[in-house]
C-alpha cells in the first residue's frame, strides 16, 4: 500500500508485528518490553520504577571514549567516566 492509511481515529487492534523505518508519536506509548539496538535519546527526565541493571563491564582506572558515560566493575561497582579515565 502507498497511501496514507486514515482511520478517522479509531484504534489498531490485534497486530502481530508492525515493521517502520521512523515513528512520531505524540502521546503515549506503551510497551511491556522494548529492546534498542542502536543509539537512545532522551530530551527529559527518564524515570524508572525498578533498578537500572548495567551491562558494560569494564577495568577500573582505564582509558575510556566518553566522559559521563558509566559503566560497571566485574563485582558491580559503578564506575563512571572522568577526563578520559574511568
Amino acid at each position: 500500500m502507498r497511501t496514507n492509511l486514515l482511520l478517522g481515529n479509531n484504534d489498531i487492534k490485534e497486530v502481530g508485528r508492525i515493521e517502520a523505518v521512523n515513528a512520531a508519536i505524540s502521546g503515549l506509548a506503551e510497551a511491556s518490553q522494548l529492546r534498542v539496538n542502536g543509539v537512545s535519546q532522551f530530551n527529559g527526565e527518564g524515570t524508572f520504577q525498578d533498578g537500572i541493571s548495567l551491562q558494560k563491564v569494564v577495568q577500573e582506572n582505564t582509558s575510556c571514549p566518553k566522559t559521563g558515560a558509566i559503566a560497571r566493575s566485574s563485582t558491580g561497582v559503578i564506575l563512571s567516566c572522568q577526563s578520559g579515565i574511568i
